[in-house]
Order: structure tokens, then C-alpha cells, then sequence
């Protein structure tokens, strides 16, 4: 897990100049120390919600995506409402959700490298999508994921997909968005 973030590190610094990757390496740190009191607290709580508890046939997960902005541009017909989730962050969230659960009807096409830490044992199938497609070693660009999801499903007509999108999580792929910093 800390391979990629400390071959990123370094890639920064030779790239960029310390002081930026040194920001960054705060910036992280301190997002983590943010997430585990939250995370603790809410896994505790009869608040939180998992997506098995839901009926679907489909699911498509939006990493990091935050439901004031979702609902303004959402073009999907159907019933949109606010969930707390089971976790905070991506290990928590998989492994509550999914971890160790039978799920042989299910196929997960994700590019979230935490899926490599939990048990997806009971999944039918998992494609993990990884590779310097797009952005960099540890990120794969959506088009490249949407691209592999189109020829995936194909083979899986008769079971349930979740379909797991880095974006609109960071790294962000545009110039643009690279250059707000809105410490998110």
C-alpha cells in the first residue's frame, strides 16, 4: 500500500521541488488522522448504511463524489437520496461492504487499489484495473476504466456489477483541477 505513495513522493520532489512535495505529504497525513476518529466513530453508529443493504442491479460507486454537488448535475431518472456510508475512506468502505460476504452473483470492476486489501473471496469476479493508463501508476483514468467496463460486461449478462471510479477523487486529471487547491 505505501509503495506507490512513496515512489510518488519521490517522483514529486525530482518533478516539482521539495517544498510541494512536502505539502502534499502533509496534506495526506493530516486528511488520514481526519478520517480515523470519523470513520471510528460512525462504524459505531446504527447510522451507517451498506450497499448490500440495498436492492440493485447495478451499482456505480463515484469515489469521493459529495451528494450537494452530485445532485445538481445528476441527469439519472429515479429516487436520489443521502446515505451515511459504512466508511469514510476506501479500506473501511470495502471491507464493510463487501469483505468476506458472499457475493457469487456479483462481478467488481474497480480501479481502488484498497480492494487489494480486503477478502473478495465471495465475489463471482473482480477486475482490478491498474497501471500507468492515463495518469500515473497508481490512478487510471475514467475513460480507460469505462473502456475495460464495456468489454468486461459482456461476459457477466447474468450477474449484478459494481463498477468502483477513482474520480472525482484525487489525482485530478486536468490542469485546471490540479491547480485548485481546495485542501479536499
Amino acid at each position: 500500500m505505501l509503495g506507490w505513495q512513496i515512489r510518488k513522493f519521490v517522483t514529486q520532489i525530482r518533478e516539482e521541488g521539495p517544498t510541494l512535495a512536502l505539502n502534499n505529504a502533509r496534506r495526506y497525513i493530516s486528511q488520514f488522522w481526519t478520517h480515523v476518529p470519523y470513520d471510528l466513530r460512525h462504524y459505531y453508529t446504527k447510522s451507517t448504511h451498506r450497499v448490500l443493504d440495498e436492492e440493485w442491479d447495478n451499482l456505480i460507486i463515484l469515489d469521493s463524489a459529495r451528494f450537494d454537488i452530485f445532485r445538481e448535475i445528476n441527469f439519472v431518472d429515479g429516487k436520489l437520496s443521502k446515505k451515511i456510508s459504512a466508511g469514510t475512506w476506501s479500506r473501511p468502505f470495502l471491507r464493510r461492504n463487501f469483505g468476506g460476504e458472499n457475493l457469487q452473483d456479483t462481478v467488481y470492476i474497480g480501479a481502488n487499489p484498497y480492494m487489494k486489501q480486503i477478502d473478495y473471496s465471495g465475489f463471482h469476479a473482480v477486475h482490478l484495473i491498474f497501471g500507468n493508463e492515463g495518469f500515473d501508476s497508481h490512478a487510471v483514468h475514467p475513460e480507460v476504466l469505462f473502456s475495460k467496463v464495456e468489454d468486461l460486461i459482456k461476459n457477466y449478462q447474468d450477474k449484478r456489477i459494481i463498477v468502483h471510479f477513482m474520480q472525482p477523487h484525487t489525482p485530478h486529471f486536468t490542469q485546471v483541477a490540479r491547480s485548485l487547491d481546495v485542501g479536499v
